[in-house]
């Protein structure tokens, strides 16, 4: 018989992204039971490796994306390897202490931190000068940019914001990436990565956490609890 997989230690930053009426032990109980119905040991271990490192990657992760994986894991109980290291691989694009590889860590993503960048009026300084003085020259007095010239002058950082108007604005590098971030936790999962559910033990790509959907976690959970401790009562009378 497989022991218990997981503990309260290692999921207990986890458990707070359950809804209130399901408990710590249920959370973990479910994870258990989870981890217990894949039957490669190599495959279960692997799970186990993934799910820790999941939760230890949360605590520097915006609570809508730590949400939204919780959802998936927990919810849709989905075990399949190839998403769980998308989660990983999100977590770690989503760290806001560690922001120094986002833009090649992303390429990858549905959207990516270039995808952003180049959406959302950000642009090299010296591409901008580039952009201004060719402008200046095809167009004379009539450039559109002609009002913002004085932008030009404070401008001292390597990125900047070009706005609805045509305003400059200097921009520093680490607060463009922590607004990619935000963006990211504003998107729903499968507009970020692309998950596999084909072989995910429910294909529905979008959870919606509905009353019905907690109510059958709840009772999932608690036949799961009642089960495990009614294995002890036999154990401790043996």
């Amino acid at each position: 018989m497989i022991e218990k997989v997981f503990c309260f230690k290692d999921l207990y930053y986890l458990t707070q992204y359950a809804l209130s009426d399901i408990s710590d032990e249920e959370v973990v109980a479910k994870f258990n039971y989870l981890a217990k119905n894949i039957k490669n040991n190599t495959m279960r271990d692997k799970y186990k490796k993934q799910v820790l490192s999941i939760v230890d990657k949360m605590s520097n992760v915006d609570d809508d994306i730590n949400q939204k994986i919780f959802d998936k894991l927990f919810y849709v109980e989905d075990t399949n390897e190839k998403n769980l290291e998308q989660y990983i691989t999100l977590l770690n694009i989503c760290n806001v202490e560690d922001l120094e590889n986002i833009e090649n860590n992303s390429l990858d993503l549905k959207f990516s931190f270039n995808d952003f960048f180049g959406e959302n009026g950000y642009i090299e300084s010296e591409y901008l000068f580039d952009l201004v003085d060719e402008d200046l020259k095809q167009n004379g007095i009539n450039s559109k940019y002609i009002y913002s010239l004085g932008d030009l002058s404070r401008i001292d950082t390597e990125y900047v914001y070009i706005d609805d108007y045509l305003n400059f604005h200097p921009e520093d590098i680490d607060d463009i990436k922590k607004e990619y971030i935000e963006n990211l936790a504003s998107l729903k999962l499968d507009e970020i990565i692309d998950l596999n559910n084909k072989e995910s033990i429910d294909a529905n790509n979008k959870v919606e956490i509905t009353d019905k959907t907690v109510k059958e976690a709840q009772k999932h959970v608690a036949g799961i609890v009642e089960k495990e401790s009614e294995t002890a009562k036999v154990k401790n009378t043996k």
